[in-house]
């Protein structure tokens, strides 16, 4: 096992075993906890990626680098342009955006609808109208296996 685990992933491992440790407690195994005390490792004092924005610079270069770069999989360029916009200018992750059903996408109004994951909420994004448009015409949806049309 690789060592110089992040503190986020070495809490995550024990949760898990304090989860393992408890039933075998609960279930006459074990008659005491023996790692009770053991308490978790401070995440913000161990920070491995430090997340900012993307420069003004840096999205000239993926936008431009996307462009210019070859077909891959069903994405042509300028759908993969169209795509990275509408990330970078709603702030949707890769996930919520795979998710996305035609029905969800207002191209009147230029917002998307976008179900939380894990939630009952539902996000309502406004899209610029400089993407929302040629996003209208350009971006094509899959079916996948459940029938459902969606965006990857």
């Amino acid at each position: 096992m690789p060592k110089n685990r992040a503190a986020g992933t070495i809490n995550s491992y024990l949760s898990a075993v304090r989860c393992f440790v408890q039933y075998l407690v609960d279930t006459d195994i074990l008659f005491i906890n023996p790692i009770r005390s053991i308490r978790h490792l401070n995440t913000e004092l161990d920070r491995r990626k430090l997340r900012r924005a993307m420069t003004k610079e840096e999205i000239e270069r993926l936008l431009t680098a996307a462009a210019n770069g070859i077909i891959k999989k069903v994405r042509c360029p300028e759908e993969r342009v169209l795509i990275y916009k509408l990330l970078i200018g709603t702030g949707l992750r890769s996930t919520e955006l795979s998710l996305l059903t035609p029905r969800q996408i207002d191209f009147e109004k230029c917002r998307l609808r976008c179900p939380e994951i894990g939630g009952l909420a539902t996000l309502v994004v406004p899209i610029h109208v400089l993407t929302a448009l040629p996003l209208r015409s350009k971006l094509t949806f899959v079916i996948v296996p459940s029938g459902e049309v969606v965006l990857f």
